[in-house]
């Protein structure tokens, strides 16, 4: 439970990041999607549907600070958690150059998930041209965001069970 709270408190600061102190110091293209790199070190490293829960109420709560879409991010962050999830149960996550490959592909899926939301349930014509056009720089600014995340002392503990050997968490 205590890691569970630990979680949803550091979603919540990374959440108030984006959405109040990076539109004042960064431009558009360059704002790290820190809520997304924090869904998918989860999705790689976790097993619990807490996780799943977090990523519900997070979710949440971007809808209602950005007011247009009510539950795109919602459904974005549940997608892209189980993703990968499934996939990080076929390979091996503790290596950290494959990690640094499953956030750069966690970010290609955000956008390629928003792009066809957007475009197809909400008719928003053309916004997965500029989402794709904007994909290099977010992808740079999310790997950067990944790798401080990967080197800060968290007190969220780092160790991960070997899912092979059927340990349980």
């Amino acid at each position: 439970m205590r890691r569970f709270l630990w979680i949803y408190l550091l979603a919540f600061v990374f959440l108030l990041l984006q959405s109040s102190l990076f539109p004042r110091l960064l431009p558009v293209v360059w704002r790290p999607d820190l809520v997304l790199v924090l869904f998918v070190l989860l999705g790689a490293r976790e097993r619990s549907a807490q996780t799943l829960v977090v990523a519900l109420i997070v979710g949440a709560a971007q809808d209602s600070l950005s007011g247009t879409t009510v539950g795109l991010h919602i459904s974005i962050y549940l997608i892209v958690l189980i993703l990968i999830r499934l996939l990080a149960e076929k390979l091996n996550v503790e290596n950290p150059s494959l990690l640094i490959l499953i956030i750069l592909g966690g970010t290609v899926l955000q956008s390629v998930v928003t792009g066809f939301m957007l475009a197809f349930l909400a008719d928003g014509s053309g916004v997965l041209w500029l989402l794709l056009a904007a994909l290099p720089q977010q992808l740079l600014s999310n790997l950067l965001a990944a790798f401080v995340l990967l080197l800060l002392p968290w007190p969220v503990p780092r160790e991960v069970p070997s899912f092979r050997s059927g340990a349980q968490v």
